[in-house]
């Protein structure tokens, strides 16, 4: 079955004139796509599966007399998500409301620089203002809003403007984008920066901290800052015309031999260097660039020390499952015990401490425990809330869960405050029950596609205890499957599992995997992550791989509530952080062995 996102290319006209424009070949061959086409396109693709529609347009999309009716049918036909990639013309109140009522779920809209500058580039008086009201409109009516910011020779120096402006706006998302070369590039080329310009001013356009910019078709060893990875063969499923296309996204793209030679562990997801860029006007200092960041990858820890110190804050939310089991799916009594608003007051207190004395930067909270979800959208939306005004540290969350709760509502909040999502499974274990008597592998299953398909941060932990020693293909064709799910690939974490099996021996027989088993088991499967492409991210073997386990950079912690004050007869409860931080170092060595014993560098 056919996952990810199916494309259209509307309307016959713009309003702007954008020098850059991609589509203006398609509009002087007069690709159209008629009515029929359209509407056959959409009953096609989600007879195959396809959850997610993006329309796009050889023009605006708004402008297509049809394109009401499109939002309508898709709508109906049940897509999951409906996407306008939009200049923010004809945007007005009344519409919003009704495309919403239709089924649009998301916009991108453009914005190139600053009003003056925007203006200039698409050619169009008035358009930046357009666009930043209808930016407003569009969250207003509660869909979900980006921002994409094509980087020009012009606008270069003037965009760190625009990034400040974007940070007031109800913007989710905001990608810099390396201009693709074709369309109105080949004939004005001229407008194109050169990616060593792009990478010097990489750092005033996206600070070390901003949870929201990112660098789209740029590859990270440029910029160093966050971009938008695509998995290796990735294609685009598109409608242009009449002709229903699959698009290798790699198809124009060209890479250094250094990246092949040295084996950079970012190839299988970068977006490559443009070849008509390569084309025009050389590799100039690229080649340069490549190995100096290999280079650095390979002299750990210089590579790093310039990386903001890191924070992760494991709170444990509920009591853990009275029955025990590897996938954590078992109904279990509930106590009455969780966490708390002012335990969460304490602890946000006592992490805003700790970053002050240790010059933490960057915080990940995770939200862990029997299942987080049991405690409510109300509880997590109180406590997201509370940390998006900080500025320093800059905070993210993750939700850890069995998704036996999980629902689009769910989807919706954890989307609104840019929540990831972590779940748990044994890839081995697929006869667990729920309370009710279905197979809660079964609706384990369900529910991971359904945060994929709502475009969630997603992270499938792999249980791994003795019962999975020397089964390593098993294990990895699970994780190989779960990328099945549609282009955008799942990282996958490998995890130690302890345990105890009452049920099948009364003593308490132990399950748990030791260190030594561990770091053999990972290392077989990294064998076949590299022999298969590293098509995905797979942890810890992704951050093994370029360096070893350090505190150097960051540290664990984890918040234990119901700690005790012992400054008085009456030990109130305070609170504490316990230090986790060396957690992995023991299993991180056994690795290591375990790849020299099989011949591996």
């Amino acid at each position: 079955m056919t996952r990810g996102a199916a494309h259209i290319l509307l309307s016959r006209a713009c309003v702007n004139d954008c020098v850059f424009c991609t589509a203006v070949d398609h509009r002087l061959n007069r690709d159209f796509a008629r009515r029929e086409d359209v509407l056959a396109y959409l009953r096609r693709v989600v007879d195959e599966g396809v959850p997610h529609l993006v329309l796009s347009g050889i023009g605006e999309p708004t402008l297509d007399p049809n394109f009401e009716e499109y939002l309508e049918v898709a709508h109906g036909l049940g897509f999951r998500h409906i996407q306008l990639f939009t200049n923010g013309y004809r945007c007005t109140r009344d519409r919003v409301q009704r495309w919403r009522s239709r089924g649009l779920t998301s916009v991108l809209i453009s914005m190139h620089g600053i009003e003056e500058d925007h203006d200039a580039v698409v050619q169009r008086s008035g358009s930046f203002a357009e666009a930043v009201e209808a930016t407003r409109l569009y969250a207003e009516a509660r869909i979900h809003v980006s921002v994409n910011t094509c980087i020009t020779r012009s606008n270069l120096d003037r965009l760190p403007e625009l990034r400040a402006l974007i940070r007031e706006l109800p913007v989710s998302r905001h990608a810099f984008s390396f201009l693709e070369w074709s369309g109105g590039v080949l004939h004005h080329p001229e407008i194109a920066p050169d990616y060593q310009a792009v990478g010097a001013a990489a750092s005033r356009l996206v600070s070390e901290n901003d949870q929201v910019a990112y660098f789209d078709n740029i590859p990270y060893c440029i910029v160093n800052r966050p971009i938008r990875e695509v998995a290796d063969q990735h294609e685009v499923r598109l409608l242009q015309g009449a002709e229903d296309l699959q698009i290798d996204s790699t198809i124009r793209k060209e890479w250094p031999s250094a990246c092949r030679e040295r084996s950079c562990p970012r190839r299988p997801t970068c977006p490559g260097f443009e070849r008509r860029y390569i084309e025009c006007r050389g590799w100039q200092q690229i080649p340069e660039l490549v190995t100096r960041f290999l280079d650095d990858l390979e002299s750990r820890p210089t590579a790093m020390a310039n990386q903001p110190r890191r924070l992760l804050v494991q709170v444990p939310t509920t009591i853990p499952y009275s029955t025990h089991s590897p996938l954590g799916m078992e109904p279990r009594e509930d106590s009455g015990e969780s966490l708390d608003g002012d335990a969460v007051t304490q602890m946000y207190e006592a992490v805003r401490d700790h970053c002050r004395r240790e010059s933490a930067e960057v915080v990940t909270i995770e939200w862990m425990g029997g299942d987080s979800l049991r405690l409510g959208p109300a509880f997590f939306r109180a406590a997201f809330s509370r940390t998006q005004p900080w500025r320093t540290p800059t905070v993210s969350h993750v939700v850890r869960s069995n998704l036996l709760l999980f629902d689009e509502t769910w989807g919706e909040l954890l989307q609104e405050f840019g929540c990831g999502l972590r779940t748990t499974t044994d890839p081995l274990f697929d006869d667990a029950r729920t309370v009710s008597g279905q197979a809660s592998h079964a609706q384990w299953w369900d529910n991971v596609v359904l945060a994929y398909e709502l475009g969630l941060d997603l992270e499938v932990a792999l249980s791994l205890g003795k019962a999975h020693v020397g089964r390593a293909e098993q294990i990895y064709a699970f994780a190989r499957n779960l990328q099945l799910l549609g282009s955008r690939p799942i990282a996958t974490t490998l995890t130690p599992d302890c345990w105890v099996n009452e049920a099948a021996s009364p003593g308490g027989e132990e399950q748990g995997i030791d260190a030594a088993e561990f770091g053999s088991l990972v290392a077989q499967l990294g064998t076949l992550w590299v022999e298969d492409g590293r098509l995905f991210p797979l942890y810890p073997l992704s951050e093994w791989l370029v360096a070893p386990p350090s505190d150097a950079l960051g540290s664990v912690l984890q918040w234990d509530p119901a700690a005790k004050s012992q400054a008085s007869d009456r030990c109130q409860r305070t609170g504490r952080l316990v230090d986790l931080t060396d957690g992995n170092q023991s299993q991180y060595q056994a690795f290591v062995g375990a790849r020299a014993q099989m011949g591996v560098s």
